[in-house]
């Protein structure tokens, strides 16, 4: 890459990652180099725009002997700074330059889309003549799958050309010859498992940003040995497995879990339909219990007011009968015995007496109170003689409520005509309360 080298080591160190992080994802490889190096032990690398040095580091701790070419002189510096092998050249000049069949891994980490296409198309066949058979090349490139990649971020990179589709960067070892090639889609940022929910901006972001291509240069013997049958194994392995998210398999899981979620929807509507349903038909037979309730009562309450009607008719039938009036002094008489069973003649005779003193006390006191004069002629005679106490004592006694018969000392007649004169009171007074009010 050609430019400043102090604008694109700092946009790098900006925008592309610190060199903890960039080791951290070129990690994805790893199943692919350890094989490969027990197949070629201190096999021959070459690293196309090798950049800060983050891959060399890796495929000399893997036991590759790596050797790195870039244009850009910060990138070149910063490999050195280092201890890397790292040369300023040309990348297509540099492969050219290479014999044939000499490198076990030729690499070119976000090189592909700085390059015309017909460059590309010429770096990749010389690659095939450079790899060794059983090598492999990498080319690793922004993925447009990713929808902010493709249309923002890719961009943010003024040395790019265009951005790579992987169904066309893979075809191009197929055509030029490699034996087998494998699609690595990296970094995705998605969670997977059936609790993590996608958003919109999960579909938007969330397929992988990078993706690389891996091809492999015909194929190694395994000549018997174990060790070498074990790396084969590992290394059909690695090609085998998928990796990363697709932008159709990221846009079906939205689908999927958006249909989970109206479904969810409409069972919550359900239940609250059910819900209504189910309170709509408790408050229609609660209604209909209070309807049924409300003609009973009103079926009671007419029933009783007619029996009261017809107690109080009865009632006034007999006070106004002739027997009523005959049976008088005989119902007064059996009143008296009675009431000499229960006080005893003493008792009775005191009674009859406080009665009589009462009766002509309120006689006297109405006519004390017709004739001014002889009121206060009585009260002047009442003080001489020293009665006022005994007056006063009178007149409260007098004044105190008498207890009224109770049920348990009348007649069984008696009784009932008891009871039916305070219902007929209290209906009564029921009635003249709603008038007044």
């Amino acid at each position: 890459m050609s430019g400043s080298s102090d604008f694109y080591r700092a946009f790098e160190d900006r925008h592309r990652g610190t060199r903890e992080s960039i080791q951290a994802r070129l990690g994805a490889y790893l199943t692919f180099l350890r094989p490969l190096a027990r197949l070629f032990p201190q096999g021959q690398a070459a690293d196309l725009g090798c950049g800060r040095g983050e891959w060399l580091e890796l495929l000399g701790a893997q036991g590759f002997q790596a050797q790195g070419v870039d244009l850009d002189e910060g990138m070149l510096q910063a490999c050195r700074e280092r201890g890397l092998d790292a040369r300023r050249e040309d990348a297509l000049g540099y492969l050219k330059g290479l014999p044939d069949d000499s490198r076990t891994v030729v690499s070119a980490f976000h090189l592909a889309e700085h390059l015309p296409f017909e460059d590309l198309q010429a770096l990749v066949a010389q690659a095939l003549r450079v790899v060794r058979p059983g090598g492999l090349l990498i080319l690793e490139t922004p993925n447009p799958e990713n929808l902010v990649v493709g249309s923002s971020a890719f961009y943010m990179d003024p040395t790019h050309e265009r951005p790579l589709p992987p169904q066309l960067l893979e075809f191009l070892p197929v055509f030029h010859g490699f034996g087998r090639v494998k699609t690595l889609r990296l970094q995705e940022g998605i969670q997977q498992g059936p609790a993590v929910r996608l958003g919109l901006i999960d579909v938007l972001a969330g397929v992988s940003p990078d993706y690389a291509v891996i091809a492999q240069k015909g194929s190694i013997a395994a000549n018997g040995d174990p060790a070498r049958i074990a790396a084969l194994i590992q290394l059909d392995t690695a090609f085998a497995r998928d990796y990363g998210v697709t932008l159709n398999q990221l846009a079906h899981r939205y689908d999927q879990e958006w249909q989970a979620r109206l479904e969810e929807v409409r069972t919550a509507a359900e239940l609250a339909r059910q819900a209504a349903l189910a309170a709509q038909s408790e408050n229609r037979r609660a209604l209909e219990f209070s309807g049924a309730l409300h003609e009973r009562l009103l079926g009671e309450l007419r029933t009783t007011h007619l029996e009261l009607r017809a107690s109080h008719q009865q009632l006034q039938a007999v006070t106004s009968s002739r027997s009523w009036r005959m049976t008088r002094p005989l119902r007064w008489s059996m009143a008296q015995a009675q009431a000499l069973r229960e006080q005893g003649p003493v008792g009775r005779a005191r009674h009859i007496a406080r009665k009589s003193v009462r009766v002509g006390a309120r006689v006297a006191a109405g006519a004390l109170n017709r004739f001014p004069s002889a009121r206060r002629a009585a009260g002047r005679l009442v003080r001489a003689l020293g009665l006022g106490d005994w007056i006063d004592s009178a007149r409260t006694r007098m004044s105190e409520p008498v207890a009224p018969p109770q049920p348990s000392s009348m007649s069984a007649t008696t009784r009932r005509m008891h009871e039916s004169l305070k219902h007929l009171l209290a209906t009564q007074a029921r009635q003249d309360e709603k008038k007044d009010s």
